[in-house]
């Protein structure tokens, strides 16, 4: 305002010149603003127009990096329910090469129950619950290597090593490419187990003396 002599974004969008007032501050904010004035008064741009019924879900906090398999198990909901509702997953972890994160608000149908961050943590397996991403591996092709060579070496099949990588099986190599290996899986998060209290041990109750001999009656 100082400089220009105006609040009006649109004018200093067009005059006003500084480093700190490139590409993004001078486009993605006005982008910002006429987006929010269109949904202020949809009616003025668009016509009548009908709305959807706001969306309706709980959110509950993902306890470690989970993989979205896992987490669809442990709050039974199909997964292509908890992707509508979850937009920011993106195609990494929807096909299972990364996890959903640790402290992601995860979104639950309202109609899906009463889910707590405790429950959710409970309710998953010890073995799908890691303490960080899968991280990506790879090899550097050497003279004279081949495929089969190379996945020997890393105990691996050669169709999985193709697949991986998008290559025939017979494919010859060309000295210096990267080839994917397997992504090494982080280490599991130590899950405490709930403690089972101990019971005292009481003393043994003694078995019953037998019965002694019927004795006739004193005549």
């Amino acid at each position: 305002r100082d400089t220009m002599g105006t609040t009006d974004i649109a004018t200093i969008a067009r005059r006003y010149t500084s480093p700190s007032f490139g590409f993004a501050s001078r486009n993605f904010y006005v982008s910002f603003l006429a987006a929010l004035e269109i949904d202020r008064d949809p009616q003025k741009y668009f016509g009548n127009i009908a709305r959807r019924a706001p969306m309706r879900f709980n959110e509950v906090a993902v306890p470690a990096y989970v993989p979205l398999t896992a987490l669809a198990r442990a709050v039974q909901v199909d997964q292509r329910q908890l992707l509508q509702l979850n937009p920011a997953l993106r195609p990494p972890v929807v096909e299972g090469r990364r996890f959903v994160p640790m402290g992601y608000r995860l979104r639950l149908p309202a109609e899906a129950g009463s889910w707590t961050d405790g429950l959710l943590a409970n309710n998953l397996a010890a073995t799908e619950q890691y303490r960080g991403q899968p991280r990506a591996q790879s090899v550097k092709v050497r003279a004279g290597d081949t495929l089969s060579g190379i996945a020997q070496r890393h105990g691996m099949a050669v169709a999985e090593l193709a697949r991986l990588n998008r290559l025939d099986p017979a494919a010859a190599l060309r000295q210096g490419r990267n080839l994917r290996l397997p992504d090494q899986m982080p280490a599991l998060v130590e899950v405490a187990v709930p403690a089972v209290p101990a019971v005292a041990a009481s003393e043994p109750t003694p078995d019953p003396a037998p019965d002694a001999p019927h004795e006739p009656p004193a005549a």
